[in-house]
């Protein structure tokens, strides 16, 4: 029996220890991604309207920070890419990115998680939802028009002879010419 009883206490303490080494590392992992935060100006808004969505990175001031800079935020679309802003605190930089996006369908979208690099190792923001509602259209206020008549368009003239004329003026082979000559 106390062989059983100092046996389980070695258990208990193995796992202990082991709980406290993956809070450490939870910890410590957590620690790394803390230095991105990101937040939204608004979390809804009308169809068409601008969001300006924010990513703050704090750094050392040794470190290569590089924000995206192309269509990442799928479905949402990119209005404008904005400077990042930076203002430096003793030995750190605290980087600012903005990014004004739209969406022109009505519901609930996710901001995607967002790569920044810093030194060449990936760091990933977190994602946002924001609600795009829809614009109420009152048709007992507003006038409805109807669909306008098709309109008769004259067929623009053949500009053919212009690139025959482009093409011989460019043609720099007899055998241009021979073409020319054996089409004719």
């Amino acid at each position: 029996m106390q062989k059983n009883f100092s046996h389980n206490i070695k258990i208990t303490i193995k796992n202990t220890s082991l709980k406290l080494f993956l809070m450490l590392v939870f910890l410590m992992y957590g620690n790394l991604y803390s230095q991105v935060k990101t937040s939204v100006d608004s979390t809804k808004v009308k169809i068409g309207a601008q969001v300006n969505y924010t990513i703050e990175i704090e750094a050392d001031t040794t470190q290569q920070v590089v924000f995206p800079e192309t269509q990442t935020f799928s479905p949402l679309e990119v209005i404008e890419f904005y400077e990042t802003d930076t203002l430096k605190n003793n030995d750190k930089y605290r980087l600012i990115k903005k990014y004004g996006l739209t969406q022109f369908d009505s519901g609930w979208y996710q901001i995607p998680r967002q790569k920044i690099l810093i030194d060449e190792r990936s760091v990933f923001s977190d994602s946002i939802y924001v609600y795009f509602q829809d614009v109420a259209v009152d048709t007992t206020k507003q006038k409805l028009f109807d669909i306008k008549p098709i309109i008769e368009v004259d067929k623009p003239k053949s500009k053919t002879w212009l690139y025959i004329l482009n093409w011989v003026v460019n043609c720099r082979h007899h055998r241009c010419l021979v073409v020319l000559v054996y089409m004719a």
